[in-house]
């Protein structure tokens, strides 16, 4: 036997226990893995997590120091990957470098521990698996939001008798803890002069927050410069805020419903503002009412009864349009294709909506995976994110089958397109039933 016959004969063998393999794993199978239904969302510079089923956590993205977790490949992740060590979760943020999630009452986070920002008692080593935050809640103290920035962490707790208040660790370079500091704590300190606060949000090195008798930000303030300690924004009767790299947006519910954002509107347009000359102190306000509203890198976007309006930087695709928008635009955009938003998250370079049916659709960047989609192109349009549990039902007749769904998915993965793909290797009750369709649903779940 010569070395050509030998290598044909043993690559025949593997070819063989791969399939006796998969037959295996298809007759274990009697009807296919449904997609999961997401609750909560957000959008990190890089990286994006999301709550499913019960509590569970997947993110998905850039995992170079850990945020994404433990089981995600050591780089990026291009689908969602479940976070282990956490359940029961009712809250998720996603930042720079690192990520946390309240479950259970208390708050865990994960990656980049530089300054301290997982809350561990040490100012280093990196944890890609979830650790409690140290000191956070003294007895009968219960977290109930958490936020994180750039290099910082904040979560809002409440005690047995109902008194709220806001604990931030973490880098404090720009007084972004709030204790009138700027020195970083590897462990809880609790922000001053907030009364009553209900709502957080946190981004770059600027915390925000809403209180009783307004919203109130910290760190980089988008109108006084850096600030140590909470101070006053804006008046009450503010819905939500979001805080991102350069500034700041808060919805105004009610008869004077308005979104209103502060910061730098220069280069981009994020403050959605026509006038580039708008820097630190200065104010835009639009005349729309948003459910949900979201500060990125340089972008804002917001849901507007499902549908979702988009303004400022947008040239990696960050607006959905389907175009893409270089330098200064500060004019509002409506993303394509999406009637059903009920949030609206925003990453450095990407954005992410939660559906009203619990499906995600992500667009913009997707260089480490932040779409949740295989390929590392940007996405003007949104796109579905790929579930952690694609079906193995190839053909879409509801059942997972050796002689139809394992051909079709074997031939898929020999390079196998057209009449080669399909012929006699469909289901008579099969609802992709074209090469294109077979094809486009396999580079989807399966790519080869």
């Amino acid at each position: 036997m010569n070395g050509r016959t030998r290598r044909a004969t043993r690559i025949s063998a593997q070819l063989r226990c791969f399939v006796v393999g998969l037959i295996a794993v298809f007759a274990t199978l009697a009807a296919p893995v449904l997609a999961d239904v997401y609750t909560l969302l957000s959008a990190g510079y890089e990286h994006t997590c999301a709550v499913f089923g019960s509590g569970g956590v997947q993110c998905w993205g850039d995992n170079s120091v850990g945020q994404v977790g433990p089981n995600a490949p050591l780089t990026a992740a291009y689908q969602p990957t479940v976070v282990p060590g956490v359940s029961g979760v009712t809250d998720i943020a996603a930042g720079w470098l690192h990520s946390c999630a309240v479950a259970a009452g208390d708050v865990k986070c994960w990656g980049s521990n530089s300054s301290g920002r997982l809350g561990s008692g040490a100012p280093t080593n990196t944890r890609q698996a979830p650790v409690s935050v140290v000191g956070l809640l003294p007895a009968g103290t219960t977290a109930t939001r958490v936020a994180v920035g750039d290099g910082h962490s904040c979560a809002l707790v409440v005690n047995s008798a109902g008194v709220r208040s806001v604990r931030c660790w973490g880098s404090n370079s720009n007084g972004q803890l709030g204790n009138g500091t700027t020195t970083a704590s590897a462990t809880p300190v609790t922000a001053l002069v907030l009364t009553n606060p209900v709502a957080i949000s946190a981004g770059g090195d600027r915390t925000c927050a809403v209180a009783d008798s307004g919203v109130w930000c910290w760190g980089a303030h988008p109108i006084s410069g850096n600030v140590s300690q909470p101070t006053l924004l804006s008046g009450s009767g503010a819905a939500v805020s979001a805080t991102g790299s350069q500034h700041v947006c808060v919805d105004f519910a009610g008869a004077s419903a308005s979104a209103t954002c502060w910061g730098d509107n220069r280069v981009y347009g994020a403050l959605g503002s026509a006038d580039p000359q708008l820097a630190l102190g200065q104010v835009s306000t639009t005349l729309k009412s948003y459910v949900s509203i979201a500060a990125g890198g340089w972008h804002t976007c917001a849901v507007n009864g499902g549908s979702i309006d988009c303004w400022g930087r947008g040239e990696e695709g960050q607006m959905g349009t389907g175009t893409l928008y270089m330098g200064f635009h500060p004019q509002t955009v409506h993303v394509v294709g999406v009637s059903t938003a009920a949030v609206v998250t925003a990453g450095g370079y990407h954005t992410c909506a939660l559906l009203l049916d619990g499906a995600i659709q992500c667009w913009g960047s997707n260089a480490k995976g932040q779409l949740g989609a295989y390929t590392g192109a940007l996405y003007p349009s949104p796109v579905a994110i790929l579930s952690s549990t694609c079906s193995l039902d190839v053909d879409g007749d509801g059942m997972v089958e050796a002689t139809t769904d394992l051909v079709l998915l074997s031939r898929h993965l020999r390079g196998l397109t057209g009449a080669a793909l399909i012929n006699s290797a469909l289901g008579t009750a099969a609802t992709r039933r074209s090469a294109s369709e077979i094809s486009s649903w396999l580079n989807r779940c399966h790519p080869n």
